[in-house]
């Protein structure tokens, strides 16, 4: 939901909302960010509980699993931000290369185009779990034993993107943060990486893994803490600190803080923790269809320029919308959709 309301404020006038304007990609630098590292924690728990890199037809299913849960929504979404800029007169910006988006290689090397923009943090997901698993099995293929192979794909994985953040920022200093270090597939494989990393952890070390959750957390908060302050002061710090450091500290500083968060129930959360379980179950498709709704209502404020007070309400009718056609989608869509899972992993 952060960054469904960080998206939301564009649809404040820049002189309403020009105290924040600083701090807007806070909440969506840090909502994809942790979207990364839990991904690569809950489902790298499931790559390594299922031995799903033991064989080629065991990774198949998982390949197949993954993508009735993540290809069928991304493609009609797809559908409707094409017909979304058709509708709302925005056909001067589509090009033959947005048919890229349909493989996810719109940001694969290179910036990303300005259709359907938040899908360059789905691209970074899909090739890490088409090439991770695929890695490892390779070198399982090798005769390497299991730890050995995920701890030489991870070092490669966390590695490989560092060293080609620093090469780029030699050979081509007229690359951006936001469009080029942190939303290029082949600077961000790592992000995942660290929550996967997590997962092996917890596996491994599970007596450390809970008696060191305090300590982690306050790293991890320290951590974060740092993150937040280089982007408040800016560019008074040298390049290099958001070219090649700053995302790799913020997946760090998040998968320090699961050992805590990974031991808490729903209690603590009361009354709440339906909704959360809820919202939960539907953010990919809120994270999916938000955009679309956030473009609509634009539209809208360009076309009747509306006074502040409304605009600042848009903001939450765009969570509240994004909530309930989610829920919609869901229902009717996706999950009928997952349920074809099993039928076809087992085919």
């Amino acid at each position: 939901m952060s960054v469904v309301v960080s998206h939301g404020w564009n649809l404040v006038p820049p002189a309403g909302r020009k105290l924040i304007e600083g701090y807007l990609v806070l909440p969506a630098y840090f909502g994809v960010e942790l979207f990364f590292v839990l991904s690569g924690f809950l489902i790298g728990s499931i790559l390594l509980k299922e031995k799903h890199t033991s064989s080629f037809t065991a990774l198949r299913k998982f390949w197949i699993r993954r993508w009735f849960r993540t290809l069928p929504n991304y493609y009609l979404v797809i559908l409707l931000t094409l017909l979304a800029d058709i509708v709302l007169g925005h056909t001067e910006e589509l090009h033959r290369r947005d048919l890229l988006d349909l493989l996810f290689l719109q940001n694969f090397a290179w910036a990303h185009s300005r259709f359907y923009g938040i899908s360059w943090s789905l691209a970074v997901e899909e090739w890490f779990y088409l090439l991770f698993p695929l890695g490892v099995l390779l070198l399982r293929k090798w005769k390497f034993p299991f730890g050995i192979a995920f701890v030489g794909v991870t070092v490669l994985f966390i590695l490989g993107p560092t060293l080609a953040r620093i090469v780029a920022s030699q050979i081509r200093p007229d690359l951006f943060f936001d469009a080029h270090y942190w939303k290029i597939v082949v600077f961000r494989l790592d992000a995942v990486m660290y929550g996967v990393l997590a997962a092996w952890l917890k596996q491994v070390f599970p007596q450390g893994w809970s008696a060191q959750h305090f300590g982690l957390l306050f790293l991890s908060f320290l951590i974060l803490c740092g993150v937040t302050t280089c982007f408040v002061l800016g560019r008074q710090l040298p390049a290099i600190v958001f070219n090649i450091l700053i995302c790799p500290l913020t997946s760090l500083g998040f998968a320090l803080s699961l050992p805590f968060f990974d031991r808490l129930d729903r209690k603590p959360f009361g009354p709440f923790a339906g909704l959360i379980g809820r919202v939960a179950l539907y953010s990919y498709s809120i994270y999916l269809i938000h955009p679309i709704i956030c473009d609509g209502l634009e539209y809208l404020t360009v076309k009747y320029t509306p006074g502040f007070a409304i605009c600042y309400a848009l903001v939450g009718v765009l969570v509240i919308l994004s909530y309930l056609v989610s829920k919609a989608l869901f229902h009717l869509y996706e999950k009928p959709m997952m349920d074809l899972r099993e039928r076809y992993s087992h085919g």
